[in-house]
């Protein structure tokens, strides 16, 4: 909102001057960003910009309370939050502050959510069997959901495959499949992996 007005000055002499002015006035800072990214401990390149309505740049910010993640840092000209996660990093609740050029102040309570890194539970695997169906779920703690899985090296015995979402090994052991030892890979949804080492013994 802004006001033009004039104002006067008029001198001993009676001798006058006037000039139009105007003021602008901002209405008072309000982060709008509600919500943060969530985080697995490792992960590179977190990156999460905060967003401001309202009050007179430039914008300074900081966290007022609490703490961010072990390996973040909250930029204090653009607001944005990143870096690295450390490899014990926990969930954290903080005070976001930012504060207009006019000293005008708001704050929003952020939290981040931080997940361990993945770990592949399944240490064996059951037997196959020539010309016979085979169905075996990989068991994963930790890591931010949607997980993805593969073979990274190795191969499975023929006929079988694993599902990219689930990590079930399926299928029907071919006639002349033979015993494999291969390595499983996950892969969460920020970049952070596991692997592990399993062999599919064929009778």
């Amino acid at each position: 909102m802004s006001e033009t007005f004039t104002v006067s000055v008029t001198d001993a002499d009676g001798v006058a001057a006037t000039k139009s002015l105007s003021i602008t006035v901002n209405v008072v800072p309000n982060i709008t960003t509600t919500t943060a990214a969530t985080a697995t401990d490792t992960q590179t390149g977190y990156s999460q910009p905060l967003t401001v309505t309202g009050g007179t740049t430039p914008f300074i910010w900081a966290i007022s309370s609490g703490t961010l993640p072990s390996g973040l840092t909250i930029s204090s000209s653009t607001g944005t939050i990143s870096g690295t996660l450390g490899s014990t990093a926990t969930s954290q609740t903080f005070t976001v502050q930012v504060t207009d050029t006019n000293a005008v102040i708001d704050t929003q309570v952020l939290t981040i959510t931080v997940a361990a890194v993945p770990s592949i539970t399944t240490s064996s695997l059951p037997n196959g069997v020539n010309n016979s169906a085979y169905s075996q779920p990989l068991a994963v703690t930790g890591g931010t959901a949607p997980l993805t899985w593969s073979i990274s090296s190795g191969i499975l015995p023929a006929g079988l495959t694993i599902s990219s979402s689930t990590g079930t090994i399926s299928g029907t052991v071919g006639a002349g499949a033979v015993s494999e030892t291969f390595t499983v890979k996950v892969q969460d949804t920020h970049g952070v992996v596991a692997t592990k080492s399993l062999t599919i013994t064929v009778t």
